[in-house]
């Protein structure tokens, strides 16, 4: 045998190295595991982390979605007051006799306007004539 051999068996057969080897191991393996546990603690907490943003920008979307409906609704609302108001003052009487009186140069009739009572029959019989005139004077296509 060589010495090179010995050494190696003696090495081999050490008791107290085997175990101090042995034991620096299990507390690298330990310390490699813990650490491994600690990475999948992290990325499990920015998983969560992740998931509960979305859901509190979800959230927070929404919230802003109904306040900008409710502002629309209320928007429409005023809106359609302006424009009842516009088409009541854009048809008032008033206004209408002002502008036939300076720009049309009209004047308001001295008698009150006629009223004709027509019976409802007679009414009937008129408007079918008026349907039946109306839907022949319109040119047919060819």
């Amino acid at each position: 045998m060589t010495a090179r051999r010995k050494r190696r068996k003696q090495r081999k057969r050490s008791p107290v190295i085997y175990q101090l080897k042995k034991k620096s191991r299990q507390v690298a393996y330990g310390i490699s595991l813990g650490f491994a546990m600690f990475l999948i603690l992290i990325f499990l907490s920015l998983g969560f982390i992740l998931y509960q943003t979305k859901n509190h920008l979800i959230r927070k979307y929404a919230q802003e979605n109904q306040l900008l409906k409710e502002e629309i609704l209320r928007l429409n609302s005023e809106n359609n007051r302006y424009q009842t108001r516009i088409q009541y003052e854009l048809a008032s009487y008033i206004r209408i006799a002002r502008i036939a009186r300076e720009k049309l140069g009209l004047s308001a009739p001295v008698k009150p306007p006629a009223k004709f009572y027509v019976d409802g029959k007679e009414f009937e019989k008129y408007a079918r004539k008026d349907a039946r005139t109306s839907l022949s004077d319109v040119p047919q296509r060819p």
